[in-house]
């Protein structure tokens, strides 16, 4: 069965990881790199390190010899040996790898590592103590990070004279939504935090680079009743957010103004999208797409939704399509 399916930071692999080991495919050509099987067990996350032959595993339940569900083992998947084992001693609920950057989530705590080059040393770069966050709520941008549980959000703050001296702060941001949040995403850049609650119904859109404090940039209704969202995601222009959730629709949501020449593009390019009734402004709606049941259904028994898959090929057009 299938945990957990992941992007890597260019947007050109997916990976897998699974009950029986983990996957490996590529974007384009979208076609299966290799499968790696484990005996004794699977992986609760398995993330790339951007385009590198390098993973972070965390063991599922049960779990291959050698891992466990407390540790991130860094695996170099070409010479099929470990790297480094980082012992955090609790679950671990969530995993981010980006270029040079390793953040594991646990229940109550946020660890960020930094990460040679080469993963020739990995040391300890910051600690955070949060919020109970039992689904490992985090996203990061490259190369600072962010990160959040229930109505708490840590975040960089701007950068120093020299890139080795990231200052960082933590926000208490009780604002955010009436809900607990349930999903945050951020930009390439990370100048825009999305986020998006229990409820499902909001999403809001954040700038992150206005001093010390989150500023609400724009809030984009997904619909009218309760959903669980799986998945949020900018484009790489950063002028389309993609949302999925429980719900079996997709939206696609401009991020610029009605004049622009994006909103006139858009009607060659998704026309083969069935449009539904607009829930925000038409110029910042741009497509919604019932999916289909019985495909849904067919996904969740593998461990993973269909939205989630559609999600992916959507980002990957999106950022390919126009760079």
């Amino acid at each position: 069965m299938v945990g957990r399916v992941s992007l890597n930071e260019e947007r050109r692999c997916l990976t897998c990881a699974s009950e029986r080991g983990y996957g490996i495919y590529l974007s384009v050509p979208l076609e299966r790199y290799c499968w790696r099987s484990f005996a004794g067990g699977g992986f609760s996350f398995a993330e790339l390190f951007g385009q590198s032959r390098v993973l972070a595993l965390v063991g599922g339940r049960p779990s291959p010899c050698g891992f466990s569900e407390s540790s991130i083992v860094l695996w170099d998947d070409e010479s099929s040996r470990r790297l480094w084992e980082l012992k955090l001693f609790s679950p671990i609920v969530g995993v981010i790898t980006r270029r040079g950057f390793l953040a594991a989530v646990l229940e109550n705590k946020l660890v960020l590592y930094r990460i040679a080059h080469d993963f020739s040393w990995v040391r300890l770069e910051r600690s955070l103590e949060t919020l109970a966050n039992p689904s490992g709520i985090c996203t990061m941008s490259s190369p600072t990070t962010l990160s959040a549980s229930s109505g708490e959000v840590s975040l960089p703050a701007s950068r120093g004279s020299r890139p080795e001296e990231d200052r960082w702060f933590v926000v208490t941001h009780d604002d955010a939504h009436k809900h607990p949040i349930a999903h945050l995403a951020l930009n390439r850049d990370g100048s825009y935090l999305a986020s998006a609650s229990r409820s499902g119904e909001l999403i809001r859109l954040w700038g992150t680079q206005q001093g010390t404090s989150l500023v609400l940039m724009r809030e984009l209704r997904r619909g009218s009743t309760a959903a669980a969202i799986y998945s949020i995601s900018f484009s790489a222009k950063s002028d389309i957010l993609c949302c999925s959730s429980d719900s079996g629709t997709v939206h696609l949501f401009s991020l610029q103004p009605a004049q622009s020449s994006l909103h006139a593009r858009s009607n060659s390019y998704l026309m083969q999208v069935n449009r539904s009734r607009p829930l925000v402004p038409p110029d910042w709606f741009l497509a919604g797409r019932e999916l289909c049941a019985k495909w849904t259904e067919r996904f969740c028994t593998g461990g993973v939704s269909c939205t989630r898959i559609f999600t992916c090929l959507l980002t990957f057009l999106l950022h390919f399509r126009r760079r």
